[in-house]
């Protein structure tokens, strides 16, 4: 993958994070984010744009279920 194309997936990362990660994630919201990751993951299609995704998906997850009380 190109230094321009890993660039464009970090930015599109990074706004997938941003969207998402001070949200309660309502049903309507996780619908949104899932689509919205799998739109990134299939843009550019490769092991290291589903490993980017996975972690911002991964990282989400982690913040939702701190606001709840879910980690320590």
């Amino acid at each position: 993958m190109e230094l321009k194309k890993v660039n464009e997936l970090f930015n599109d990362c990074y706004k997938l994070y941003k969207n998402f990660c001070q949200t309660d994630l309502t049903d309507n919201d996780l619908h949104e984010f899932i689509k919205a990751s799998d739109l990134i993951h299939k843009k550019y299609n490769t092991k290291f744009s589903e490993a980017i995704v996975i972690a911002v998906i991964d990282e989400i997850d982690r913040k939702a279920k701190e606001k709840e009380g879910g980690y320590e």
